[in-house]
């Protein structure tokens, strides 16, 4: 887990979403098999797709990530 702090320095984000939610969880990530059905499946039941399906890599290997909007 990684928590955030709006006394941070330039954590102006974290700060505003403090003010308008108050405290709470802002990201909440999870490990899948198949990230394209899983994406696929949010597609056809009307999800919201916040960032497609990008990778990061690094000298320990590859990722693949995406963005879901889970509330509106």
């Amino acid at each position: 887990m990684v928590f955030q702090s709006p006394l941070l320095p330039d954590n102006q984000e974290y700060g505003e979403h403090l003010v308008r939610h108050g405290d709470g969880v802002k990201d909440v990530a999870f490990t899948v098999n198949n990230i394209e059905d899983v994406i696929e499946q949010a597609r056809a039941k009307g999800g919201k797709i916040v960032k497609d399906i990008w990778t990061e890599t690094d000298e320990h290997g590859s990722v693949k990530m995406a963005c879901i909007q889970t509330v509106k």
